[in-house]
This record gives C-alpha cells, structure tokens and sequence, in this order.
C-alpha cells in the first residue's frame, strides 16, 4: 500500500494496485525511512475527536469505536494532540511519540474523560504464510475485570488480561471462530459470540471496548494489522 507522508500524515487516495511495478517499487523505496500508526478511539464518554502531529491537523472526526488507518511518518519525535472535534483549546491529551523505522503500530485512546490516556501496542510486521493467521487480544474496557478469551468449546486462547494488557499473537488456522468474553478462571460471559473471520497471512488484534453493565456496552472490534 502506498502513503502520502506529507499530506501531511494521511493515506494516499491510490494503491499500488493502481501503478506500474516500477512505479510501486519506487515508491516502496522511499518510505522505507518511515513508520507507520494509525489511532483508534476506544473511550466510551468522550466524544469525536480531531488528532494533530506536530501542531497539523492529522485526524478529523474520529467518533468512538473508530479507527483512523495507517499512515507514515517520518521516524523521529513528534507531538501529537487529541482536541474535541472542531476544537483547539485545551487538548483533551497530549503526548509524545519516537516510532521505530519500519515499525507498525496502534495507538488507542482509552479510559474515561476527563482522565483519557493513550496506549500503544506494536502490530505485526511479519510475512505471514497463507495457512496461518496471527490473533491477539487487547482489554480496553475501563470498568471491565481481568478476562479470559475462549472457543465456543471453552478453550482458552487469552488467560487472565487485565485492563491495557496483552500477549503475544498466537498463530491459528484460517477460519471462522466464534468467541466468548468471560471474567477470569469463571464461567461468566462478558461477551459471547464475538465471531470473527480470519484470512490466510495477515495479522488480527481483537480489542474488547465498551463498559460492562452501561452504555456503550462492550463490544468487540477486529483490525487487520501491519503489512497488506
């Protein structure tokens, strides 16, 4: 996939799909200085929001449950601010990022206002071989207790997570699945029959969002992660 690095970190409106092999090759060879993130919003109480890198507006209108797509951007320190949509007074957030050269990642932004918190999770890079497919799960629900991941048979997949954590990626079959969400070491669901589509060579995180017992309710959402 192509990107525009400087418009100013957005994706590119054309694909390599769209360009001749040399041209595609090219322009591989110029972002191999970048990293690549992309945002999601997961605080259930505050409401869109607008993103900025280094005082340019990055992200615009990104509601709850959202994701803004992978972008590149150039690997050194950057600003980034999280105003209210169409706002920029007081950030709601503020922080600093240094991404790794070639690097992919996920930052979230979590936890309830006015106390919303970022976290970054490092996606998959890897080539990945069309028999296998890579899943993990993230806990991102604020109010949630530490949960298990399970089949529809029961068995495990993620054991004990509490809020913010994650495992490795484990390595599964290509496939439908259907999940459950059930409060750690008990039968309890938090959340059943979360099904999912896992494709051949490409990389999955499960993010559990929402706020047990209230409104928005948890919920599950399933990005594609890394390299196309």
């Amino acid at each position: 996939m192509a990107y525009c690095p400087l418009r100013p970190y957005m994706e590119c409106p054309i694909t390599a799909k769209s360009m001749s092999l040399n041209e595609a090759e090219a322009i591989e060879e110029r972002q191999g200085g970048f990293s690549f993130i992309r945002f999601l919003h997961a605080s259930p109480n505050t409401p869109a929001v607008d993103i900025y890198i280094d005082d340019r507006k990055a992200v615009s209108n990104l509601s709850y449950a959202s994701m803004a797509g992978y972008s590149a951007l150039p690997s050194t320190y950057h600003k980034i601010n999280v105003y209210p949509m169409g706002q920029k007074g007081e950030p709601l957030l503020r922080f600093t990022i240094s991404p790794v050269k070639g690097n992919y990642r996920t930052f979230v932004l979590s936890g309830l206002s006015p106390n919303i918190q970022h976290r970054t999770y490092i996606d998959s890079d890897e080539t990945i071989p069309d028999n296998e497919s890579l899943l993990r799960f993230v806990h991102i629900s604020p109010n949630a207790p530490a949960v298990d991941v399970t089949l529809e048979t029961g068995e495990a997949l993620f054991s004990g997570l509490t809020f913010g954590r994650t495992e490795e990626y484990i390595r599964m079959e290509p496939g439908i699945y259907s999940l459950r969400l059930r409060a750690a070491g008990t039968p309890g669901a938090i959340l059943g029959e979360a099904n999912i589509a896992l494709s051949g060579g490409r990389a999955y995180t499960m993010y559990a969002i929402g706020i047990l017992g209230g409104s928005p309710p948890i919920s599950a959402i399933i990005l594609s992660d890394g390299r196309r």
